[in-house]
This record gives structure tokens, C-alpha cells and sequence, in this order.
């Protein structure tokens, strides 16, 4: 049966609010919309790619400060989610949600949904690929943004990342965000890739890499890295392929960061002024193509040849998530508490040669549970 809908555009005034506002930032101006800004779209494909797309959507970050390297066409954001907690949204239903959110005076064409979305009891279409949702849930409402609503967003003038930021001021958490980089000089291939994942030329603590292609009647590929459900999942694929545009190569790498890490890496990037090499050391922490170089961490490996043309001088940059920070500070804490003294004793009577006699020998004998906390807190990732 078809689902009822009922459309109206939407322009809420201040006195239509029920949430008392005055105490918050205002949120970002809409500002006109400028072809060549880089708020969306194709619009970044300009200024980094080598190949102008009309199908690109998402959001494009913030060019870089100087010349970094990176060959990388376009990296943006490509899906956002948002959960708004009930000390701000409890009581609030669609219109009121919009200009809480900041997102009333866009005009947008919102469309009532039968029925909720994701355990909210009530929900609506508020933009090509974007549902805002309320009811139940403890209070808490909840906007999930395709990419491409985000550039519906954008193109209608929306400052996203600003708007983005003043969402977070609101006390927002950011439960998925997905941070996506093109290539268009050939440079990431499926063979690469694959060869990479074979040899063991990789860094990520995710356990399973699997590979999707058509066997008969399609075209492209997909490798996999990580689970859907995980906190981060990497997608690299055809994107040519799945836009159909054949003769071009645009390959997708994709990482898909959920639940506190897409909050952490949301700190992260906005802490770095949302910026396109900052989107790249993100990717870089959820997965990276270093070569075996002998040395004992992999995170001092080198980078492989076309990986580090891809990505260029841009640092890894890591994010820190709750309870795995902690945990390792605890253990640092008992480190200098418990050990420190009796370690520097050693040191003055058998010399830094023992320091590194036990930094061996500890590396040789580390429990599984170190090792795994060693390897999250490393790329959390």
C-alpha cells in the first residue's frame, strides 16, 4: 500500500520555537551560492580533481593550506547522522526540530513520513535522501543526511561544515560520518589494492578484507575492510563503474566511522578546520598501505609507492575513543607508578642497556589483550 504523504514547505519564525534558543550561538548564515565555492557537489572537482563529474555529491572539505601532494581528485563528506539529546529536543516535533536545527530558513519541502525511522516513532523527508526523526527514543530526535542531501543542503546555500559545528555546540553527537576521497589518475586500482591486502602491505586493526565483483552481466568492483556493523568500515570501489561512466577512472576510497569513533573523528576534523588533508589522515588511521621494511611496528613501515603519491605529505592523524584511551593511560599510570623507580635504579647501575634489554624482552612476552590494546589505540581506526 502506498504510504500517505502530506508536503509543505517549511518556514518557521522565531515565535513558533517551542526550544528557548537565546542561550545558544545562532546558527550559520545561509550564504549565496556560488558555483566555484566548494560547498558541494561537483564544486571541489574544479579546483582538485583532473576530471570535472556531474554525478559527485556529498560535501567537499575545505582546500588545504599550502601544496600537500596529495593527487587525491576530491575528499569530502559523503553521509552524516546526528542524534540530538533530550535536554534539547524532548517535546519537539518536525517544524520546531528544524529551527532548533537551524535549517528553517532554507525553504525546504518537507514530507511527513507514514511511520517512524529507526526505533523514532514519527519521521519526515526533509531533503532528496534526508529523514528527520522524533518520538520516543528517551526524547532524542535524530537527522540522518545522505550524500545527497548534504549537497541538496549545500547547493541551497548551507554552510555545512559551520552548520555542523553549531549542531555539535547544541550538544549533538555525531553517530555516523562517512569521509570519502577520489582518485582520477589511476593511481588506486583494484590490482594494487588486492596485491597490497595480499602481501600483507596494510595497517588497520580490522580483521576481515573481502572483494566484491560481478561474475556475469555487470562491471566494477568493491573491497571490503572491516564489517558493516564495526566502528569503521572501508569501502574502495569502481565508482566510475557504479555511476556508469565508462572510459573514466574514478575510484572511491571510503571510510564509513559510527558510534563514538564518528563522534571523535568529527572532534578531529573540525579541530582541523575541516580540511581536506585532515580528511586524508583520517582515512589514513582507518586504513593505510605501508610496505615491510623490516621494522618492528607496522606503523613505521613505508608507505607503498602509489599509495603515498595518492595521500602525499599528509600525516596520519589519529583519534582517541573513550574507554581505549583510558585504558592505555591506566596503564601508563601504573607504568610510572609502580615501575619508574625501581627502572631508574637499574639504569644508573647497569646503564641504558638494560632499558632496552627490558623494552625487548617486554616486546617479546606482551599478552594478546596488550597487543589489541596497543593496536586500537594506535589507528583507532
Amino acid at each position: 500500500m502506498e504510504q500517505e504523504k502530506h508536503t509543505r514547505r517549511v518556514n518557521v519564525g522565531q515565535a513558533e520555537k517551542q526550544a528557548d534558543a537565546s542561550s545558544q550561538s545562532p546558527p550559520p548564515a545561509v550564504r549565496p551560492r556560488n558555483e566555484d565555492d566548494g560547498g558541494g557537489g561537483d564544486s571541489a572537482s574544479g579546483a582538485l580533481g583532473n576530471v570535472r563529474i556531474s554525478s559527485r555529491q556529498g560535501v567537499a572539505a575545505t582546500p588545504p593550506r599550502g601544496n600537500t601532494g596529495a593527487s587525491a581528485a576530491w575528499v569530502g563528506l559523503d553521509y552524516l547522522t546526528v542524534s540530538l539529546p533530550a535536554a534539547v529536543a524532548a517535546g519537539l516535533e518536525c517544524e520546531p526540530l528544524l529551527g532548533l536545527l537551524g535549517l528553517d530558513s532554507l525553504g525546504l519541502v518537507v514530507e511527513s513520513r507514514a511511520g517512524g525511522f529507526r526505533g523514532w516513532e514519527h519521521s519526515a523527508d526533509v531533503a532528496p535522501g534526508g529523514v528527520l526523526a522524533w518520538g520516543g527514543q528517551g526524547g532524542t530526535a535524530h537527522l540522518d543526511l545522505t550524500s545527497g542531501a548534504l549537497g541538496y543542503l549545500a547547493a541551497l546555500g548551507l554552510d555545512v561544515f559551520g552548520w555542523i559545528g553549531y549542531v555539535m555546540d547544541l550538544g549533538a553527537r555525531v553517530v555516523r560520518l562517512d569521509i570519502a576521497a577520489d582518485d582520477e589518475a589511476g593511481l588506486v586500482t583494484r590490482e594494487r589494492v588486492v596485491a597490497a591486502v595480499r602481501e600483507g602491505h596494510y595497517v588497520t586493526h580490522s580483521r576481515i578484507v573481502s572483494e566484491h565483483r560481478a561474475l556475469q552481466g555487470g562491471s566494477g568492483w568493491t573491497v571490503y575492510v572491516g564489517s558493516r556493523t564495526s566502528p569503521t568500515f572501508v569501502r574502495i570501489y569502481d565508482k566510475a563503474a557504479e555511476q556508469k561512466l565508462p572510459g573514466v577512472h574514478w575510484v572511491r576510497f571510503e571510510a564509513e566511522f559510527k558510534r563514538e569513533r564518528a563522534q571523535a573523528v568529527a572532534v578531529a576534523w573540525r579541530s582541523g578546520g575541516w580540511s581536506a588533508s585532515i580528511g586524508i589522515g583520517l582515512l589514513r588511521s582507518a586504513l593505510d598501505f605501508r610496505r615491510d621494511d623490516g621494522t618492528v611496528t607496522k606503523a613505521r613501515w613505508s608507505l607503498l609507492d602509489w599509495w603515498d603519491a595518492f595521500v602525499g605529505a599528509v600525516n596520519l592523524v589519529r583519534v582517541r575513543v573513550g574507554s581505549i584511551a583510558r585504558s592505555m593511560e591506566d596503564v601508563a599510570e601504573w607504568v610510572l607508578g609502580s615501575v619508574s623507580s625501581a627502572l631508574a635504579a637499574c639504569e644508573l647501575v647497569f646503564g641504558s642497556v638494560f632499558v632496552r634489554h627490558v623494552l625487548s624482552r617486554g616486546h617479546d612476552r606482551m599478552s594478546a589483550s596488550h597487543q589489541r590494546l596497543v593496536s586500537l589505540y594506535a589507528g583507532c581506526a
